[in-house]
């Protein structure tokens, strides 16, 4: 509550549209009284117009807020979808995609990787041998202790890896191309610089 002489103006905070409705509210009303106190010397004036300033910077700092919150949703969402898109859980989305940055390419190229990468696991179920060949030519093991299907991202994460331990040439890139599809052209920056500098990046 603002007292100033028989001026009294009350600023409830009850949520951030409130807030921001109720302040400008605030800036509307002083304004008014601001007129009326027009003819009542330089004191009157100087105290209205320092509500009036501090009715005004509190909206643009709820205005903030409300900003702020909106930008956070919208990038929480974007982790949300992407992370399913590419079969990882967000936390592990979020490194890869912080590494694949750094690197110039973008998270869509987990998505698309997973897309190659999910076909080439259902071949290993399925029995074809051409797929089980290229992961165990990566050293990548598709099975858990217990003969389970180990996870997308768990394997996603081995043949990054793999690849990346791979001198450059025709050997990693027809493994790459074969079990992460044209991802791979977009990951080959990553790749280059070793798994070491991946492990640091998705840090």
């Amino acid at each position: 509550m603002l007292d100033l002489g028989a001026l009294k103006i009350g600023i409830s905070v009850d949520g951030a549209d409130k807030a921001q409705k109720d302040l400008e509210n605030v800036g509307k009303k002083t304004s008014i009284v601001g007129k009326a106190l027009n003819g009542m010397g330089g004191i009157a004036k100087t105290a209205i117009g320092g509500i009036t300033a501090f009715g005004g910077a509190m909206v643009g700092a709820v205005g903030g807020l409300v900003a702020l919150e909106n930008g956070v949703a919208s990038t929480a969402d974007h982790i949300d979808k992407f992370s399913q898109k590419a079969n990882m859980s967000a936390e592990e989305f979020q490194r890869w995609d912080h590494a694949l940055s750094l690197s110039g390419a973008s998270a869509d190229v987990l998505v698309r990787a997973n897309k190659t990468l999910s076909t080439q696991m259902d071949k290993v179920v399925s029995g074809a041998n051409s797929a089980t060949d290229g992961f165990d030519r990566l050293g990548v093991a598709l099975q858990n202790s217990d003969g389970s299907m180990r996870s997308n991202e768990d394997v996603m994460n081995d043949t990054i890896m793999a690849l990346a331990q791979m001198d450059e040439g025709a050997e990693r890139d027809a493994l790459g191309a074969e079990l992460l599809g044209k991802a791979y052209t977009d990951m080959i920056p990553l790749l280059n610089g070793g798994a070491d500098a991946i492990s640091d990046m998705k840090q």
